[in-house]
């Protein structure tokens, strides 16, 4: 919710910085209580001293496209931790040059219709 709420508030800096009111940043007090005003469409919700803020219709072009980059970036990065630390991450897997040194490479040569078979797929006629 504090990714998705500093998203908004990016959204509306941005839409002011492009109309020429500057980039302005509420103050930690102001910072969760204007995201009310700004999801209503008032570009100066919690900010002091604004000229010229965005309006309704250019504010949520661009607080949709900095919540949009959010979650993408969100969703990324959980797919990237689940990847890594869930239950499901290979873990225990030897890499190839461990795997060359434990073996040696003869072993690995004669074994290699077990060690993977989707890249040595057994031949026809052959019983071995």
């Amino acid at each position: 919710m504090a990714m998705l709420a500093v998203a908004v508030q990016l959204g509306r800096g941005v839409a002011n910085l492009t109309l020429g009111a500057g980039w302005l940043w509420p103050t930690g007090e102001r910072f969760f209580s204007s995201l009310f005003g700004i999801l209503g469409g008032d570009g100066a919700a919690g900010l002091v001293g604004v000229r010229n803020a965005a309006s309704g219709w250019q504010l949520m072009v661009w607080v949709t496209a900095s919540v949009s980059v959010a979650l993408v970036l969100g969703v990324l990065a959980l797919v990237a931790a689940n990847r890594r630390w869930s239950s499901g991450a290979v873990r225990g897997t030897a890499s190839t040059s461990e795997a060359r040194e434990v073996l040696g490479v003869q072993r690995l040569r004669r074994h290699r219709r077990v060690i993977r078979p989707d890249l040595n797929p057994r031949r026809l006629g052959r019983l071995r």
